[in-house]
């Protein structure tokens, strides 16, 4: 993994002869007056506060430790002895001025444990066996407690979970991603209450794949919104009660497989003579026709590639109504099954598909259902792009007018930047929470700590992480 900059940050991992080091941290309100009825808890163990709401930790590893007080919210903190010596940490009350409940909600980023978690390619990885659960909570272990510091807790859970066999993947598909039931027990020991699954790999075993994981996520209690059988259903929101507050999720994907369909060559184009045979079908001609004279945008039969058929129905779909589109996507994919649409559209199952106007009307009826706060969770963007793409900017901004109090994004797999719109936050991307790539810019992840007083946002921040051998592992950043 990467190694942070000397004095900057230190993930939390054991490092030989590290000379101890005394740190002192002056818990305050956020008045910033002294709490002596501060505690901080590290490893079970409870330190008290003095009468001047100071606490000396005597740190000769990087570790994680709790910072709470009666009638306040609990703040994570990382010690090392690398650190500035004196640390002021400030909590907030549970209950504003007025009465009103503070809530803390966190959120990660892509998280999923299967292909190299299976089947490693370097020595320092877990491996997590289909039933492993002690293996699969080994992995989340260092970062368990911070994510799970919050009322509630939200990761984007980029995979199937089953075992289903490799032959009922879905065809033509580059990368498919499908993790154990195990990983059930490393979501419950990060206290995760939302699994969002509007992605671009819910759909990699299709209906069979997105019944199971709804299924295992269902068992475990966590909500998992972005995932259906038809649209409506990928697009119904979740809500959850935190102190009377009622927190409505929404996840969607603009990742629709659509842009795979655009490289497919037409008839005009020369096949290679070096095509590989995973390709092969892409350059194969097949007999087809749709519809009839009678219908507006008829394809008469004959011997068509995909990317043929795919460029007539992208544009015949335009006019035809949605069961005409439902129909002919149905004929199509008998005769070319690795077109790809991995969205709850045309009559099948999958993720839920970002529409402005979808988002406009998803957000309206979480409120008539009594929502309080609504979070919108976006997954789109270029991958590894260190700024977010022009369209999942827009997207965003379109949660935003739309009435969403919070969007956060995921897909590019790597950090990216913060907006604040119309009074608004929004995160285009938080990294990889829990995942198995090798390039150097997706080590770098964070967990994004959001106090709301109803629907409006009173405090916000990111705690830095590092993926250590593909394992999620907080870093120490000074508070002052």
């Amino acid at each position: 993994a990467c190694a942070p900059a000397a004095g900057e940050l230190q993930p939390i991992q054991r490092i030989q002869d590290l000379p101890a080091s005394t740190i002192t941290l002056q818990i305050v309100d956020e008045g910033g007056l002294p709490l002596p009825s501060a505690n901080l808890t590290v490893d079970g163990r409870g330190l008290a506060a003095s009468d001047t709401g100071s606490i000396a930790y005597v740190a000769d590893q990087p570790v994680l430790g709790m910072v709470t007080a009666p009638d306040h919210v609990t703040m994570p903190i990382v010690l090392t002895p690398e650190m500035d010596k004196t640390q002021t940490v400030r909590l907030l009350r549970r209950l504003a001025d007025d009465g009103t409940p503070r809530i803390i909600l966190h959120f990660a980023g892509d998280t999923m444990m299967g292909r190299r978690y299976q089947e490693p390619t370097r020595d320092d990885t877990p491996v997590v066996a289909t039933t492993d659960e002690d293996a699969a909570r080994s992995v989340v272990s260092d970062v368990a407690d911070l994510f799970g510091a919050a009322d509630l807790s939200s990761l984007n859970f980029e995979s199937v979970i089953g075992t289903l066999p490799s032959s009922a993947a879905y065809p033509g598909k580059r990368f498919l991603l499908q993790s154990p039931p195990s990983v059930i027990a490393a979501l419950e020991a990060l206290g995760t209450d939302v699994a969002t699954l509007g992605n671009n790999h819910l759909n990699d075993w299709q209906a069979a794949g997105v019944a199971s994981t709804l299924r295992y996520l269902d068992e475990a209690g966590i909500a998992a919104p972005g995932a259906g059988s038809t649209d409506d259903e990928a697009r119904a929101h979740v809500s959850l009660d935190v102190f009377g507050v009622e927190v409505a999720y929404l996840s969607y994907t603009t990742v629709t497989g659509d842009f795979v369909n655009d490289s497919l060559p037409e008839s005009d184009e020369t096949k290679p003579a070096d095509i590989a045979g995973d390709d092969a079908w892409q350059w194969a001609a097949q007999p087809f026709g749709f519809g009839t004279a009678a219908d507006s945008v008829p394809l008469p039969i004959g011997s068509y590639r995909p990317g043929d058929v795919w460029a007539w129905f992208r544009q015949a779909e335009r006019t035809l109504t949605d069961a005409q589109a439902s129909a002919a996507w149905a004929s199509m994919i008998e005769v070319y099954p690795e077109l790809q649409d991995w969205v709850a559209r045309r009559n099948h199952g999958g993720a839920a598909w970002f529409r402005s106007a979808a988002v406009e009307a998803d957000v309206a009826a979480a409120r008539s259902a009594g929502a309080d706060l609504v979070v919108v969770q976006l997954h789109g963007g270029y991958q590894f792009a260190e700024v977010a793409s022009q369209f999942l900017t827009s997207a965003a901004h379109a949660s935003i007018d739309a009435g969403a109090d919070l969007v956060v994004g995921h897909h590019p797999h790597v950090l990216q930047g913060f907006e604040w719109y119309r009074d608004r936050l929004i995160a285009y991307s938080l990294g990889n929470f829990v995942f198995d790539q090798d390039f150097l810019s997706t080590f770098s992840s964070g967990v994004l700590r959001t106090v709301f007083e109803g629907d409006r946002l009173v405090e916000a921040r990111i705690f830095p992480l590092t993926l250590d051998g593909y394992r999620p592992v907080p870093l120490a950043v000074s508070y002052t």
